[in-house]
């Protein structure tokens, strides 16, 4: 049958010369963009797919033809074969699936055009929805560095509104939230900038203008927070301008840049009137967007000391004198020196503002290493002390404004102890600065003398800082004294005082006697404690925490209220054993304590003493660790009559100490009395502390606890003690059993 035959040659002849052809062509893509993504577009092509699956499904079908025409051909003659319904099936089947290969290897080649074509392969590429990965997207991204090469100013436009399209798509709709754009975005802009930045094509500069300017990362007109990646995408690109000298381009992203602080990061509108409630709506917003603007601020100032520690000083002059209104407004560099002082603690300070480590945010070229943070922070400082002094060249655009003026100090004393303890360092570097006069006469500023000061009525920069600064000492000397003690703060005291102190008296109280004395000893007294404090401690917002301010006292009172009775105990042990734990059995049974004995337990256990003996008819009581100083009892058993305990009460203090002292009740049970008394608000009760190493008491606090607590002994009272033998414990020879003397 002529057709198949004709069909058959054609599909060898697709195999054999077309597919070739088309595969030689197809590698030359490699060439020609460079770009692995392209050729895997190419290979995703539908068309691409179809045609080999075509080409497959023809080689099937025409050898499924020759097979079955031979085979019918050699049973029953050529003539039947012509005539054989299923050689005509396939015949006929062939026919259709060569046409069909036909179309298909048109459309390739049609494909193949297409690709080869660069303005038809942006334009299908841009037509293509995009995967996930930004398939499509990064293959452009490759094709616009075969374009940039060969300077095609229209497919570069084509390019340029897609790219301006993409980047608006992705900030829409408007989110509350950083945008974050895909990496694909922020490897194509660097690639971008990085080819096009180190020579000025004139064909290009369009192209160049829109990837620096920051209009694709920033947008023009709608305000989107800016993401931690954005900006740092902002700060590689700006970098590679700076290191290419590109100053054209760096006052182009300049005037961007003040256009959007001026326009986009405006405020809100939102003014909080006096005595009306604030909107908690607008609240947040508000604080939103002054967060952006000190962002974009801050972003700018550390730009500023790129180019400063570059060296480019003719492109650092320009940003020191852009502005495009009238009067002149700078929006991209501080307002005053309150703001510039902001900045400066800004920057020393690791804990004020974005506490990631500054040489990740701002990376400076040639600053690697341990020693990057520090360069990065001193060559913004510098660049801060510059724009000090640059504030004496301003003229005021306002009747009663000085740029000079100096902020009021902080409110809060934790911030005017930093400036105190941190200006003197910008002091030194406001002083290098104004002694580099090959530096100034850069930005015209060598003028800047203590002479010209005089003659204009301003003080010199060095001189306005160290009046800030001693004007600061003198708010801290009068804030530390006169500020107020927190309620809070006092309560707390009295709260951790109850649990210090509560345990030790209810545990000493177990050897209270409830029988009668009949004769007693004159008892014996032991009072509370009174310890002087840095106020601060016991004040809000010191910026500090003072550790254990409000239990340091009553740990004093707690360990020496202890110590006191375990000596007074110890005092009146009469007979005193040391056993070896084996041996501890047979002396507590030659001992044999009756039921008028009592047991106490002082580093043992219950448990323990049940484990090596069984008195069930004997008091036995475990005493809390609390009640008495392990230097005087280790492990421990004291053996006390019961006529012999003591009487342990707690009278109340006189109502005249309790003024005097302006002592309040802590604990009724125990009268536990305790006061935080302000010293410089108390003078009769600072006369009665002396201060210690150089401590002053206007800026101190007295803390009291006070109790009393009598401890009455029967005459003639008598302990007997076993201590039981620890090797590691104080050295002596342990008593033999034999020495035990039964109670009486």
């Amino acid at each position: 049958m002529l057709y198949t035959d004709a069909c058959i040659y054609f599909i060898i002849g697709i195999v054999t010369v077309a597919y070739p052809l088309l595969l030689t062509a197809f590698s030359r893509l490699d060439d020609s963009y460079k770009s692995s993504i392209v050729l895997s577009l190419f290979r995703q092509e539908k068309r691409y797919s179809y045609f080999n699956r075509v080409l497959i499904i023809a080689l099937c079908a025409g050898l499924l033809h020759i097979i079955i025409h031979f085979i019918v051909s050699s049973d029953k003659g050529n003539d039947f074969s012509e005539t054989c319904p299923l050689v005509l099936i396939t015949g006929i089947t062939l026919l259709s699936i060569t046409i069909l290969l036909s179309i298909y290897t048109i459309r390739l080649v049609s494909l193949m055009l297409q690709y080869f074509s660069i303005e038809k392969l942006v334009l299908h590429l841009q037509n293509q929805p995009d995967t996930e990965e930004y398939r499509h997207f990064r293959a452009l991204t490759d094709i616009l560095n075969v374009v940039i090469q060969r300077g095609d100013e229209t497919t570069v436009e084509t390019l340029l509104r897609y790219y301006h399209s993409q980047f608006l798509g992705k900030r829409q709709p408007a989110s509350n939230r950083p945008l974050i754009y895909p990496k694909a975005f922020y490897i194509m802009l660097y690639n971008l900038v990085r080819d096009l930045t180190p020579n000025d094509i004139p064909k290009l500069r369009r192209l160049a203008y829109a990837a620096t300017n920051g209009t694709w990362l920033l947008g023009e007109m709608q305000h989107t927070e800016i993401s931690t990646q954005t900006y740092s995408c902002l700060w590689n690109l700006k970098r590679v301008l700076v290191a290419n000298k590109r100053d054209d381009l760096l006052m182009n992203y300049w005037e961007m840049s003040h256009q959007y602080m001026t326009y986009v990061l405006r405020d809100t509108g939102f003014r909080p009137i006096v005595n009306i409630p604030d909107d908690p709506e607008a609240i947040p917003q508000v604080n939103s967007r002054q967060k952006d603007k000190h962002d974009f601020l801050y972003f700018h100032l550390a730009l500023g000391s790129l180019l400063l520690y570059e060296q480019n000083y003719s492109c650092l002059n320009r940003v020191l004198r852009f502005t495009n209104s009238e009067p002149p407004a700078y929006d991209l560099l501080p307002g005053n020196i309150g703001t510039l002082l902001s900045l400066y603690r800004e920057t020393v300070d690791d804990f004020i503002g974005d506490t990631s480590p500054i040489e990740f945010r701002f990376p400076f070229p040639r600053t690697e290493g341990l020693q990057s943070s520090e360069i990065i922070k001193k060559q913004i400082i510098q660049y801060l002390a510059l724009l000090l002094i640059r504030f004496y060249t301003i003229p005021s655009p306002y009747y009663g404004f000085s740029y000079t003026s100096m902020p009021q100090p902080p409110n809060d004393l934790p911030s005017l102890k930093w400036y105190e303890e941190n200006l003197p360092y910008f002091i030194s570097a406001v002083t290098r600065l104004l002694a580099d006069a090959t530096l100034l006469s850069h930005f015209q500023l060598e003028h800047i003398t203590p002479d010209f000061c005089q003659e204009e009525n301003l003080r010199y920069p060095t001189d306005l800082l160290e009046d800030y600064r001693t004007t600061i000492t003198q708010v801290i000397n009068n804030r530390e004294i006169e500020q107020a003690l927190s309620p809070a703060k006092v309560e707390q005291y009295k709260i951790t005082s109850l649990q210090k102190l509560s345990p030790v008296f209810q545990a000493i109280q177990l050897f209270h006697n409830t029988l009668p004395i009949a004769e007693s000893n004159p008892p014996i007294e032991l009072g509370g404690i009174r310890q002087l404090m840095d106020k601060s401690a016991f004040c809000e917002n010191q910026g500090i925490t003072h550790l254990n301010y409000d239990s340091i006292t009553a740990e004093m009172a707690a360990t020496r209220l202890a110590r006191e009775f375990s000596l007074n105990l110890h005092a009146h042990v009469g007979r005193r054993y040391l056993i070896r734990q084996n041996d501890l059995r047979s002396a507590l049974e030659r001992l044999n304590p009756s039921t008028h004995y009592h047991i106490f337990l002082l580093g043992l256990s219950r448990q323990y003493l049940n484990n090596i003996v069984n008195f069930p008819h004997v008091t036995i009581t475990e005493i809390p660790a609390v009640a008495y100083d392990s230097l005087v009892f280790h492990w421990s058993i004291l053996i006390i009559p019961q006529t012999a305990m003591p009487w342990i009460t707690h009278p109340e203090l006189e109502q005249n100490i309790l003024d005097e002292l302006s002592l309040t009740n802590y604990d009724d049970t125990y009268n536990i009395y305790g006061a935080v008394v302000n010293l410089h608000e108390n003078p009769n009760i600072r006369d009665m502390f002396v201060p210690e190493n150089g401590q002053d008491l206007e800026r101190s606090v007295g803390l009291f606890l006070s109790f009393r607590f009598l401890l009455s002994w029967p005459a003639r009272a008598n302990i007997w003690r076993l201590d039981v033998y620890d090797q590691y414990g104080p050295q002596a020879i342990p008593n033999d059993v034999n020495d035990i003397v039964a109670l009486p």
